[in-house]
């Protein structure tokens, strides 16, 4: 919620930390070391401007582009659950996500993979679903016999559910 008080740029540290995925105590202890300009104390409460949290957010360790954004963001805005969407990232399922400390960053261009989730299954799972192992899973996509099977850009692999054994 954004504060008129002190200005229409200003946001709370809470808000702030929770869209961008901080520690609101980092952002406290940050502004009590004087590390923010325009940060403000009422009550209990910090509020910053907006526009400077960015400009520090954005200037330490991730993409200089205006299309990368956090991956809570990215889940706000696709109406993804936003653990699923960690998951998927962690599981190789989108090509342009960036880890930068303790926070994933994802191009906001890039088409959700929700579809992939329902239709296609990992190497693990397909075994599990088959009744075999991994590695004899591999050992047929290997040689060729399985069709509908999918790369991910971090080289995962997905066989679509209904894919059937030789």
């Amino acid at each position: 919620m954004t504060i008129f008080i002190l200005g229409a740029d200003y946001i709370s540290f809470y808000d702030y930390a929770k869209i961008k995925g901080l520690s609101v105590g980092s952002m406290i202890n940050r502004a009590k070391k004087g590390k923010y300009n325009t940060a403000k104390r009422l009550g209990k409460k910090w509020y910053a401007s907006r526009t400077e949290l960015d400009n520090i957010y954005y200037q330490y360790g991730i993409p200089d582009s205006e299309d990368f954004i956090t991956a809570r963001e990215y889940a706000k805005i696709n109406e993804l659950v936003y653990t699923a969407l960690i998951e998927d990232i962690k599981n190789g399922k989108y090509s342009t996500p960036l880890k930068y400390k303790a926070t994933w960053y994802i191009n906001k261009t890039e088409v959700p993979c929700s579809n992939i989730r329902d239709e296609y299954l990992t190497i693990t799972e397909f075994a599990e679903q088959n009744n075999r192992t991994r590695k004899e899973i591999e050992k047929i996509i290997d040689s060729g016999k399985l069709k509908y099977f999918r790369k991910s850009p971090l080289g995962y692999i997905y066989i679509h559910k209904d894919e059937k054994l030789p």
